[in-house]
């Protein structure tokens, strides 16, 4: 699949999640409750304290508090233009490179045990490189736009990844015959006129299959 790239300086698409949450935002920032809680966070003198108070105040009003949030922004400019929320990274749902952060061995990361050196997190990882991160604020609707039109940035993703091949009918029917391969053959072919009525194979037919399939797989183990 030839990989889609997107032209230069062209506006990504909208989501509704960010609408919403531009809006969840704005609200937020604008209330005098919020206001006060971060005003009497930001009076505390040791920054530690201040650190840990701010990423509690985050977690309770399900915000982001990380490099480039708009909240980080609101403590340290002491003001947000929320007609320009659209440029954060900002959204009721975020897509995620699991490998690239969690696998990548340049990467710096605070556990006990890192997923890289955790087998069970590193299979599930590689199966499942990336991940949609739901927001308790999203909708159905918004988890649907958000792949839409994400859909480009997923393709591209997944341009040069082995694509798992559909199993033919043909092959269904010879895994079937090699799966029963140990039954005398009248019984194979009982059991293939039971799921394909129209098979039309011969006792030789399925003998021949099972030759067959006998010598592709052991060439496949070599």
């Amino acid at each position: 699949m030839k990989q889609k790239t997107q032209k230069i300086n062209e506006t990504p698409k909208q989501t509704q999640g960010q609408i919403k949450k531009q809006r969840l935002l704005k609200s937020l920032f604008q209330n005098n409750t919020f206001k006060k809680e971060l005003n009497q966070i930001l009076e505390i003198k040791n920054p530690k304290k201040v650190n840990k108070q701010l990423w509690g105040l985050a977690k309770k009003y399900n915000i982001d508090y990380s490099f480039g949030s708009p909240l980080l922004d609101l403590i340290t400019e002491k003001k947000v233009d929320f007609n320009q929320l659209r440029g954060y990274d900002v959204d009721v749902c975020q897509l995620y490179d699991v490998v690239d952060e969690f696998l990548n061995p340049n990467f710096p990361l605070d556990f006990n045990l890192p997923p890289s050196k955790n087998p069970e997190k590193r299979a599930q990882f590689n199966n499942y490189p990336l991940h949609i991160g739901i927001s308790k604020y999203a909708s159905q609707r918004d988890i649907v736009d958000f792949v839409k039109k994400h859909w480009e940035d997923i393709e591209s993703y997944f341009a040069n990844k082995p694509r798992i091949p559909r199993i033919k009918p043909m092959e269904e029917r010879n895994e079937l015959i090699w799966t029963n391969k140990d039954l005398p053959v009248k019984d194979v072919l009982k059991l293939l006129e039971k799921k394909y009525p129209d098979n039309t194979l011969t006792y030789t037919d399925i003998s021949k299959i099972i030759y067959d399939e006998k010598k592709l797989r052991n060439s496949e183990q070599v």
